[in-house]
Parts: structure tokens; sequence; C-alpha cells
């Protein structure tokens, strides 16, 4: 450093430039720091991808459920993309099933139950036992596509989401009718993570 070199003579330069210095018109990017994190999601309403009786989500038939979706796997693969990755190791995923009585009924629009078993509700005719059906499988089924999508945009992340047993209010009376009582919630448990750029 200020030293340089003519010929076979050495010496001493008191203007010349520091090693690792700026050079005129150079600026050095400043650094951030914060931190990312992923909130809990309720999906509900509009946002809640489901025909009656059905339990395999339909984006087609419910855009505003589809951007839903979509801004929940970029929350997730932004915090996997920052190295928070190994931090998720307790997402849970939820859903319910309100007081209406499940039927064998196909919804307009649709030619069968989309039920992922041989038979529609695993064969259950149990009204009970069919409406847990439809809490715990929308809740599988959506963690299912939730897992593919974050794998595709994420370079191969293998999310767990671990399905909880839905709250069914089958039987509980009118006051347990309404999107309240029937949604999906999603808890990733992923603590606030430390970026810099």
């Amino acid at each position: 450093v200020n030293v340089g070199e003519e010929r076979f003579n050495i010496a001493m330069h008191n203007n010349a430039t520091k090693v690792g210095a700026e050079l005129p018109g150079e600026s050095t990017p400043p650094t951030k720091s914060g931190t990312t994190e992923i909130a809990d999601f309720e999906i509900k309403g509009s946002e809640l991808p489901y025909a009656d009786n059905m339990v395999t989500p339909d984006f087609d038939k419910y855009p505003e459920a589809k951007v839903l979706f979509g801004n929940i796997v970029t929350s997730f693969v932004n915090y996997i993309k920052a190295g928070g990755g190994p931090k998720l190791t307790n997402v849970t995923i939820k859903g319910s099933a309100d007081s209406g009585r499940p039927t064998l009924d196909v919804p307009s629009g649709y030619s069968k139950l989309d039920h992922p078993d041989s038979k529609p509700y695993n064969g259950e005719t149990d009204p009970q036992k069919m409406n847990q059906y439809l809490a715990d499988n929308r809740a599988s089924e959506y963690a299912k596509l939730l897992k593919n999508s974050i794998n595709e945009q994420s370079g191969g992340f293998e999310l767990k989401i671990n399905v909880l047993p839905g709250d069914n209010y089958y039987g509980k009376g009118n006051e347990f009718r309404g999107e309240e009582y029937r949604k999906i919630t999603l808890t990733p448990n992923a603590e606030p993570l430390k970026i810099n750029t």
C-alpha cells in the first residue's frame, strides 16, 4: 500500500490509491438488514376453494382462492430462499366443517364428487363422520397442492405439513353455520428470520 515501482526504483507515493478503496465514480452498495417471517393464514369465504361436499381445491371456480394460494406459496418460498427452510419444522394445517348436513349431492357445475377414496366419504354414511371427512380432507388436499407448488418454486425444498384433526360442528345448530366454521387454518410457526442484503 502506497508503494509504487518504476523501473528498478521503489519509492513511496503519498497519493497512491489504497487497496480496497473506492475509485472515483464508484460506490459501495449499502448493507440492509431486517427480518422476514410467515404469518398464520385463515382461508375462508370466497378464498376457500371448495363447493359443497367437495374436498379438492378448485381454483378455476374460485379465483380469489387462487390469488391467496399464490400469496401463501410466495411467502414460504421467500422465507426458504432467505435461509429459513430448516426452521420450518412445525407447519400445521387444520380444516373445519360447519353444522350443515353433508350429502352425496353433486354441486352444480360438477359431474361427480371429487373425493380421493374409492367411495364418497370413504364409504361413511354417518353424517357426523361424513362431516369430519370434509374437514380433514379439505385441509389434506390443500396441503398436498401447497407442498408441490413450494417444491417447484423453491428449487426442490420438501416442506412437511402436519394435518391436524379438523373441527366438526355437525349437529350444533344454525349458530355454527357459515364461513367462520367452514375454513382452513394454516400455521407456519416460522420464527422471524434475520436477513442481510
